[in-house]
């Protein structure tokens, strides 16, 4: 019995440290032609920030990497649940609007 759950414990590690390994790392500063995010890693995924002036998706959100996407907490997450990352054009994806990394 003990044998057993060492292995399902270990196996749970195991997955969790590939998903963690197969997250794309998003940390930073991103922009649409209307919003800004500000991501910054926490211990439980990422701290989101998103600046919207003139737009819906302002607040505070939370998420945790699912591969290349983000599962998210906040205001709008009833609609808008995920946050994707797109590898082949290194942007994201969030409530229908596209954001690219800002420039350094």
């Amino acid at each position: 019995m003990a044998l057993g759950v060492a292995i399902a414990a270990a196996a749970a590690v195991a997955a969790w440290m590939h998903l963690e390994r197969a997250s794309p790392e998003i940390a930073g500063d991103w922009k649409s032609w209307r919003s800004e995010l500000h991501i910054a890693r926490s211990d439980r995924g990422y701290a989101i920030r998103v600046v919207s002036p003139d737009g819906f998706l302002g607040g505070h959100y939370t998420g945790n990497p699912r591969g290349s996407a983000v599962t998210l907490r906040g205001p709008l997450s009833a609609l808008c649940g995920t946050m994707a990352y797109s590898k082949e054009d290194d942007s994201l994806e969030f409530c229908g609007e596209q954001f690219a990394r800002a420039a350094k």
